[in-house]
């Protein structure tokens, strides 16, 4: 597994083989971040090296505060109503006995 932590300039790479596949892209072994645990790439090389992890079936992990953002915003969308009125995730109201009122 491959994991890219997309900073702008700073970015990381990390996982088995992720030195070896920047070392193809960028013709140069990258350097080591010792306190982030990673290589540091600039964003351009992390998408070429994403592109080709991708194309050797590489499973892929983004991470950063733009990968934040678009999970955060998957997750508030608003449910899809069914023909029954119900929505697509029925929670069931919480009593007042079982909450914090």
């Amino acid at each position: 597994m491959l994991e890219v932590e997309f900073d702008g300039v700073g970015s990381l790479m990390r996982g088995h083989g992720s030195r070896e596949l920047i070392a193809e892209v960028v013709g140069r072994p990258p350097v080591w971040r010792t306190l982030a645990h990673g290589w540091s790439v600039q964003e351009h090389t992390a998408r070429d090296v994403v592109a080709l992890a991708e194309e050797r079936g590489y499973d892929i992990v983004v991470l950063g505060p733009q990968a934040t953002r678009q999970r955060r915003e998957q997750m508030s969308a608003p449910a899809e109503v069914t023909s029954g009125g119900a929505t697509s995730y029925d929670i069931p109201p919480a009593s007042e006995s079982e909450g914090l009122w």
